[in-house]
């Protein structure tokens, strides 16, 4: 996504990428286009790179960032760990940085920043002009997993990530958290983004369940023009995001 000083979408484009994901196939992607080849102000990329841990900004030490993620996980010792800043919950998303995106940063983009894709897609959350009193829980979708986020007015309740492998699966992960904050089907909404659409097998059986099922509408921090009406920007969220850090 390239935007302007007014915070304008100038482009928003996907690139199809081999399943893999390996460093040659994105630095082909890179050196063969002329929008990732120009020089920028700002360079902000998001990885998606689960696990992730979430610590509360009181009790973070720097010096213990390894031993927090591997409370969670495996953590190799070459992996090199990293710490969002997330201001508007007051934490610190712990998390292993992907070494072929930072060797794509150091060569390509010296001065960029990266994130993990749950900081872009939570402090977006959180900076919504109308974001409501009552509890909405947001999910963003992925192939395969999904990030779950419960926002009680400005405020972050729960953060988690599932891995799903077909739509009963995704339903139970949803009705998991339901249960687990003793929410009201009938008056919780859950709010979608990411890589889900309408036609898809999940999404009827949300509706099911649940009374209110609503892609996530655009954010106001951004300014979309006529041509985005009819495009699905919900896919983009978290991609959005990132524009308040």
């Amino acid at each position: 996504m390239i935007t302007n000083p007014q915070r304008q979408i100038l482009l928003l484009r996907d690139y199809q990428l081999p399943a893999d994901n390996g460093q040659t196939d994105y630095n082909d992607t890179i050196t063969q286009d002329e929008y990732l080849q120009a020089a920028y102000r700002k360079v902000r990329v998001a990885a998606v790179a689960p696990p992730f841990t979430l610590v509360p900004e009181r009790l973070y030490n720097p010096e213990e960032k390894r031993t927090y993620l591997q409370e969670i996980a495996n953590v190799s010792p070459d992996k090199d760990i990293r710490a969002d800043e997330l201001r508007e919950a007051q934490a610190r998303v712990i998390y292993a940085a992907p070494q072929n995106i930072t060797s794509l940063l150091q060569k390509h983009w010296t001065s960029g920043q990266l994130f993990h894709a749950v900081t872009p897609f939570v402090t977006g959350l959180l900076r919504l002009a109308k974001t409501p009193a009552a509890p909405v829980l947001y999910l963003q979708v992925y192939s395969g997993w999904l990030v779950a986020a419960l926002v009680e007015g400005k405020n972050l309740q729960f953060l988690n990530t599932f891995h799903y492998q077909n739509a009963k699966d995704f339903l139970y992960f949803v009705l998991l958290v339901f249960d687990q904050y003793k929410l009201s089907p009938e008056d919780t909404p859950v709010s979608i983004s990411g890589q889900l659409i309408e036609q898809s097998e999940i999404y009827p059986l949300l509706r099911r369940y649940i009374r209110t099922v609503q892609f996530l509408s655009p954010p106001d921090f951004l300014q979309f023009g006529t041509k985005w009406q009819q495009q699905p920007t919900y896919f983009h969220f978290n991609l959005f995001g990132l524009m308040q850090l």
